[in-house]
């Protein structure tokens, strides 16, 4: 089977080989301080699968490596995505938990998460640590499960409290910087997106919000801006159809292209061209694969099993 780009579109030379080989890459989890144990829940739109794991020692780290082959194979295998809800358990509890929307034929040696389950304590010289620090590589997850236990207590105890401005803030912009990198599995943590939508909402008539956003120099506009990218981060997915139909997924591929076509065309004009602009996608494209992938394989199933 042969794959290549022309002008922005998928062209694919037939006959196709209907072969799916699976993308399979360790996935790592580091925690710290150790848990008793992490309940991992795999699924897609049908399967679901449940894993009891314990922490161990490696690479002088508390953590374990998932075998993420098993998971494609038992679960993923139907599906352009694997879905991962990863909590870390304590005497019954849980302490914390992140998701990974993992696309099947997304090419990846390795992958690492680090979840950060330390207490922080809130105070002002916790946010200007992260102010001065700001975000990286090495920092991401720590600032994102700080920040995120942070605003949670905030909103719990006092949800008018000067520093859930800036914990909000910072558990937004590290949710959004883990889930936007190019090869991230991390999906983007909708309660940070909820939360960004309040307070952005609430400092446009609320005193106490709007001087949190001037106590701590955050700019209202850039949040806004950062927070519109954010809802259309799903756009990125839009590469794995290119990539299932390189591994000979080709149902795959005409389904996911199926998906965002239905998607793109419920878009106002303004959103469909802010997708295209930072992602490449419009409808010519998503009509042409269309042409190609149903010349090989037919018109993809509805959800309900029936061909178009």
């Amino acid at each position: 089977m042969t794959i290549r780009i022309t002008a922005g579109l998928l062209l694919i030379a037939l006959p196709f080989a209907q072969d799916r080989r699976l993308n399979a890459f360790p996935l790592t989890v580091y925690l710290s301080p150790k848990p008793d144990a992490v309940m991992v829940v795999a699924q897609d739109h049908a399967t679901r699968k449940e894993l009891e794991l314990h922490p161990s020692s490696a690479h002088g780290q508390e953590g374990f490596t998932i075998d993420t082959s098993t998971l494609i194979k038992e679960v993923g295998a139907g599906s352009p995505f694997l879905l991962l809800d990863i909590a870390a358990r304590k005497d019954g509890e849980t302490l914390d938990r992140i998701t990974l929307k993992m696309p099947v034929a997304l090419k990846l040696s390795s992958s690492f998460i680090k979840m950060d389950l330390k207490q922080p304590e809130i105070s002002p010289k916790t946010i200007e640590a992260f102010s001065r620090t700001g975000l990286s590589i090495e920092n991401d997850f720590s600032v994102f499960f700080q920040c995120r236990r942070m605003y949670r207590q905030i909103r719990t105890a006092n949800p008018n409290h000067p520093l859930i401005v800036p914990a909000a803030y910072w558990y937004f912009a590290a949710a959004y910087e883990l889930a936007s990198a190019p090869s991230s599995v991390v999906a983007m943590d909708g309660e940070a997106l909820q939360a960004s939508g309040d307070l952005l909402d609430r400092a446009r008539s609320e005193k106490t919000i709007a001087s949190g956003f001037s106590r701590w120099a955050i700019d209202r506009g850039h949040w806004t801006e950062m927070l519109e990218k954010a809802r259309r981060l799903d756009w990125k997915d839009a590469r794995v159809i290119q990539q299932s139909a390189e591994k000979g997924d080709l149902s795959g591929a005409a389904a996911l292209n199926l998906h965002f076509e239905q998607k793109f065309d419920s878009l106002g004009t303004k959103e469909k061209a802010a997708v295209t602009k930072e992602y490449g996608v419009n409808g010519r494209w998503l009509r042409k694969n269309e042409e190609y992938l149903e010349a090989a394989t037919g018109p993809p199933a509805r959800k309900d099993g029936v061909r178009e």
